[in-house]
């Protein structure tokens, strides 16, 4: 999330820890959790709908796209202490020219759940009411 986030140029510096996620049954190395936090994911589509591929040194690595990454800071904003890292790269992503109707739509196809929805939908609404 805050990886992605830091990866699209929506969150400066890397103060965080790496996040990576996995597939639910995956084993993942024990690190110190402020190097490393690792979110397991049971739903497979997560891993299709708003990720990108890319090839480094012939190993597949797969991150969110910007618009991927900001639903997904909203979906887990308690794991980040709140929705102020997403309101904050939200308002990277709206100066940058991203679109608020892209957003939305890949919160619908990631069948956001209502209450995360809710949220996202008010800090959208912020951002149209700060342009």
């Amino acid at each position: 999330m805050t990886t992605a986030a830091h990866l699209h140029d929506l969150l400066p510096g890397l103060s965080d820890p790496l996040w990576l996620g996995v597939p639910l049954r995956v084993h993942v190395p024990q690190r110190d959790p402020a190097e490393l936090h690792v979110l397991r994911w049971s739903n497979h589509p997560a891993f299709e709908v708003g990720v990108e591929r890319t090839v480094f040194q012939d190993v597949v690595i797969m991150c969110t796209t910007r618009e991927r990454t900001l639903v997904d800071l909203v979906r887990y904003r308690r794991r980040l202490g709140g929705p102020a890292v997403a309101a904050r790269c939200l308002r990277a992503y709206s100066a940058a020219g991203g679109r608020r109707a892209t957003v939305r739509s890949m919160a619908d196809a990631t069948r956001m759940p209502h209450p995360a929805r809710l949220v996202l939908e008010t800090l959208l609404d912020g951002m149209d009411a700060a342009s």
